[in-house]
């Protein structure tokens, strides 16, 4: 008989396709997700999860996503603040999700974002999961707000960063809680405008995902704090893996 948990997977950008690994490991040891959660890219991988319940059919997705596609959809943002008429992350999570909704998945999901106009944190769980993964989503200083329902919505990861209480608000009880923040013991003396505001963006998350995981029941880590976009997408398989060893590690001992 499977052991039985929720799953709360946390922010962390590109360093995501550790998430991939986890679901693998998870699946192999026979641990049934009974309720998932994601915050930011957290978000994209648990919105899959739910709606496929295949761990190999999320791994495929991830290892055919185009490098310079997504390189893109990043500068694409470049001075903006709100791009719902021409939204290249929003088209691209369409091209992942196409119209599924909340009822499609297979497993109970919920996504985090953050309401800039109240300060509240959204716990979504109704509509198209490609709207609530691009608020989850809504790295600030790269994004900008996504402008849904009469909400400015930001990323999620501002208010939960490993969303332990919003997988616990569809009735989750044993959370496992999986972080992807952590921060560099050194910084460069010298920082330009953007660099401070992705440091800002980080320090912020990682004392927030620290918080979450004091609420977990099983922990994992990873401390990932140096790895470049650019070092994940060329070695996707590297990365997913490590998150497959990390668990069955957690789990072995």
């Amino acid at each position: 008989m499977p052991k039985k948990y929720a799953l709360a997977l946390g922010s962390g950008g590109q360093k995501g396709f550790v998430h991939i690994g986890v679901l693998k490991a998870l699946e192999e040891l026979n641990i049934e997700i009974t309720h998932i959660s994601g915050s930011s890219v957290g978000s994209v991988v648990a919105g899959l999860y739910a709606l496929y319940k295949d761990a190999k059919k999320v791994e495929q997705i991830a290892l055919g996503l185009n490098k310079e596609e997504i390189n893109n959809i990043v500068s694409s943002y470049a001075n903006k603040f709100s791009l719902n008429n021409n939204d290249p992350l929003l088209f691209f999570l369409d091209s992942l999700v196409h119209d599924a909704t909340f009822d499609d998945c297979m497993i109970p999901f919920v996504s985090v974002a953050v309401d800039l106009n109240t300060g509240e944190k959204i716990f979504q769980r109704t509509g198209l999961l490609k709207n609530a993964l691009r608020a989850s989503c809504s790295v600030s200083y790269l994004f900008g707000a996504f402008e849904y329902e009469n909400r400015f919505l930001i990323d999620g990861g501002y208010a939960d960063s490993v969303p332990v209480d919003a997988v616990k608000s569809l009735g989750g009880d044993k959370v496992i809680g999986v972080c992807l923040e952590s921060y560099p013991k050194e910084t460069p003396e010298k920082r330009s405008f953007l660099n401070i505001q992705g440091a800002t963006y980080k320090a912020t998350l990682y004392n927030i995902a620290k918080e979450d995981m004091r609420k977990a029941d099983i922990k994992i880590f990873f401390d990932l704090n140096s790895v470049s976009v650019n070092d994940v997408l060329e070695d996707r398989q590297r990365y997913i893996d490590l998150g497959y060893t990390e668990t069955k590690r957690v789990f072995n001992n």
